[in-house]
């Protein structure tokens, strides 16, 4: 009674989702009966009026400060309640089920809101920012524009209130953003005049290139007798005054005309000019197709974790950093080396670590079989196949045989024949390399001094001649006495052979525990030393009474 029933919109269209931008953006929600919008923007101040009182027939009203333009109507907002705008905190904010499941149109208008509130455009080169206290909300925004092809980066900035989250859209993803999302506000979207493809705007440069230019910055001021100085070329000698202490990356532009000036002037720089050629970062693509391609890794659990600082699994270190490296440059990333030649990969087959399917009545060792299996019969030519420790679950010979085996498959079969890494410790597979031309062998390094050894974490040419399990298991903490009787037992099978079984140790008295008492009565010898007046010593009588401590000491031993 007494309450204006307002009209409600039966539809959400475009209007009433970029209304809801607008209010996820800078609205205030906390109100349990009103909305408030702050905004000093006279575009986004109109457009806010105008599907006010286009969707619920209501006139805004504006407080005297001009900014604040608010609808006091309870049922309003329980309206906007149900669609997903809860009563929430700026740092609380999301997004709105209703857009989730909504259109794509309509995703588009809410970001637009969104945007015209909360979002920006860089003077200088158009590219798009979006800030908010909310990581929900960041997190949310950021997954929108990459459904609609628009990639964001993500950056958190601690302040001393609140984190606070940007997302950045910068170059060719800002073309996008422009072309698909877009401002209504006027004055924002003009930007969109200073984003050109001539400044190849997805990427913003060559990185990781201030080391090298700083060293041939200093082939150049050492080169004598120089055409033209470098100071006398402002546009050059920006690169390494300007760009380099700001952590600006140079362009393929840029850097063809530092080539042009080391060429004029007789300085070396083959390295640019290898990069240059190669245009590593802007390769053309030529074609790309709809497709889908899976990754097996069949046997790597979640909880899975080295032990020994990873000694023990150095192998397996070793094979999935390859694996993982391979997966990176196939979807265009950076790779963690200077250089990588991996060309096209259809798949990346692995078989690593240990585990059995006792529920299914699968032992440890036929549930490796099973993935290995898989591998051979579903592998090509084109495929990454990492092997670990095939064939360990068995008996020596058995494990061996079907190691080999294994290989020779591989090699051999005209459908195979791919890259495979396969580490094992049968050194009898060492003599492969020698029988298959496309067998090589390589080894972690490692550095004897007597009994130590130290793990060098590097992979070298050639075959190993031993392994190093008693040394890792010493690494692990097993007790001494075990490492102790594991170094007899090695030696005694170095000796006689695998045929000749060490003699087992009978079973003597254990070693006595030590047990420290919890009251230590002082030695004699301490008081005698307090009781000593040194000053008034001679050099003899300290002697004399050194070596009386030394024999009663001795006589206690």
């Amino acid at each position: 009674r007494g309450v204006i029933q307002r009209r409600l919109p039966r539809r959400l269209d475009e209007d009433l989702a970029y209304l809801i931008g607008l209010l996820v953006g800078d609205g205030t929600l906390t109100y349990k009966e009103s909305i408030y919008l702050s905004t000093a923007d006279a575009f986004i101040a109109q457009e806010f009026t105008r599907i006010i009182k286009r969707l619920f027939g209501y006139d805004v009203k504006v407080k005297r400060n001009g900014k604040d333009h608010y609808v006091a109507s309870k049922q309003v907002r329980v309206f906007l309640e149900e669609l997903g705008l809860g009563y929430t905190r700026a740092h609380e904010k999301h997004v709105p089920p209703t857009i989730f499941k909504a259109p794509r149109s309509i995703v588009i208008a809410f970001l637009q809101g969104l945007f015209d509130t909360d979002g920006f455009s860089e003077k200088r080169y158009g590219n798009v920012r979006y800030a908010t206290s909310s990581s929900v909300l960041a997190r949310e925004v950021q997954m929108l524009l990459l459904n609609l092809g628009i990639i964001a980066s993500l950056h958190p900035k601690r302040t001393k209130a609140r984190t606070s989250y940007r997302l950045s859209i910068d170059g060719e993803n800002a073309i996008r953003f422009y072309e698909i999302v877009g401002f209504r506000l006027p004055r924002k979207q003009e930007r969109r005049q200073l984003i050109s493809h001539l400044r190849r705007p997805n990427v913003g440069g060559i990185p990781h290139l201030a080391p090298l230019l700083k060293e041939v910055q200093q082939r150049i001021v050492e080169q004598e007798g120089k055409a033209e100085s470098l100071k006398s070329v402002k546009r050059i000698n920006s690169i390494f005054y300007t760009y380099i202490p700001t952590g600006r990356n140079v362009s393929y532009a840029k850097l063809k005309e530092l080539i042009d000036y080391c060429t004029r002037n007789g300085v070396d720089c083959p390295e640019l000019q290898t990069i240059y050629e190669n245009h590593y970062f802007y390769d053309r693509v030529a074609k790309v197709e709809t497709g889908e391609s899976e990754v097996f890794d069949l046997s790597v659990e979640e909880e899975h974790a080295y032990i020994a600082n990873g000694f023990i699994s150095h192998n397996s270190t070793y094979l999935r950093q390859v694996a993982l490296i391979t997966l990176m440059a196939q979807i265009g990333s950076f790779v963690p080396a200077e250089e990588a030649h991996i060309g096209i990969v259809d798949r990346i087959f692995t078989r690593i670590g240990a585990g059995d399917e006792i529920h299914r009545g699968q032992s440890t060792f036929m549930v490796e079989m099973l993935e290995t299996a898989n591998i051979l019969h579903h592998a090509t030519s084109k495929s990454l196949v990492v092997l670990d420790e095939v064939g360990r679950g068995t008996s020596t010979y058995d494990g061996m045989a079907i190691a080999w085996a294994i290989v020779e498959y591989i090699h051999n079969h005209p459908r195979l024949r791919c890259r495979t890494l396969f580490a094992t410790h049968y050194h009898e597979l060492t003599q492969l390399a020698d029988h298959l031309p496309g067998v090589r062998n390589f080894r972690v390094d490692v550095a004897e001094e007597g009994d130590k050894v130290i793990f060098l974490h590097k992979i070298v040419p050639g075959g190993a001649d031993k392994s190093y399990g008693v040394h890792v298991a010493e690494l692990a903490g097993l007790p001494r006495q075990v490492v102790q009787r594991a170094r007899e037992i090695m030696s005694d099978l170095e000796t006689n052979g695998a045929t000749a079984a060490p003699t087992p140790r009978k079973r003597g008295r254990e070693p006595e525990a030590i047990q420290l008492p919890l009251f230590v009565e002082e030695h004699p010898v301490l008081e005698v030393i307090r009781s000593l007046d040194i000053n008034q010593m001679t050099p003899l009588e300290a002697l004399n009474i050194l070596y009386e401590l030394q024999q009663q000491a001795k006589g206690e031993t």
